[in-house]
């Protein structure tokens, strides 16, 4: 990531307009522009001070310094996310499971109860899923990622109703859970900024 990206990112992060940033540090607005889009380099004091304004060291926001307790942070929230994400995936699977009383008499009083619990927990582990959003620290992906969360809630769910409507059948079970393994390994990943394990530094880097 270059200088310029860090301070463009550190800013968002913390919901600073770029006019907030330069009232700080008593510079025009287009400096702190031309900073963010590369088209200049702030001076070592301009450095110190920003370091100051963002609550981290100099070394961290010019990426000098390996930010390696960052990175074991950003890995262990998305093991936590993944985990919020698997109970999300098997309640939605209890759900799609109808007993003998839902095929043939109907739902009884217990019965109702039942679906009520397991739609519960399933109402948790999404809001469990919403409160990882809150992990990203950049706002801009951090509304990237509530979009494709939803659609990907969306989805699961549309799913489950289907094949709870079929009575249930492994087909509907194997769906559930392909989508939470593409989710999890490639658009987590990918798209959301999530790492699985730490990534190997490259020269470019």
């Amino acid at each position: 990531m270059t200088l310029s990206e860090r301070l463009r990112q550190e800013r968002q992060a913390r919901g600073l307009s770029q006019e907030q940033v330069a009232a700080q540090l008593d510079v025009t607005r287009q400096a702190v522009t031309k900073w963010e889009s590369g088209a200049a380099t702030p001076s070592a004091e301009r450095l110190i001070a920003l370091a100051s304004l963002y609550g981290m060291s100099l070394d961290e926001l010019a990426g000098l310094q390996a930010s390696s307790r960052e990175q074991s942070k950003k890995i262990l929230h998305t093991n936590l996310t993944c985990i919020a994400l698997i109970a999300q995936a098997a309640s939605l699977n209890t759900l799609t499971i109808r007993t003998y009383h839902d095929l043939t008499e109907g739902e009884v009083p217990e019965v109702r109860w039942l679906t009520a619990v397991k739609l519960l927990v399933t109402l948790l582990c999404s809001v469990w899923m919403a409160h990882n959003l809150s992990y990203e620290r950049d706002l801009p992906q951090r509304r990237k990622n509530t979009y494709i969360e939803l659609g990907y809630c969306v989805v699961q769910t549309a799913v489950m109703l289907l094949t709870r409507r079929a009575g249930g059948s492994l087909l509907g079970t194997a769906a559930i859970m392909g989508i939470l393994m593409v989710y999890i390994f490639y658009v987590n990943p990918t798209h959301m900024r999530r790492p699985l394990t730490r990534r190997r530094k490259r020269p470019e880097d």
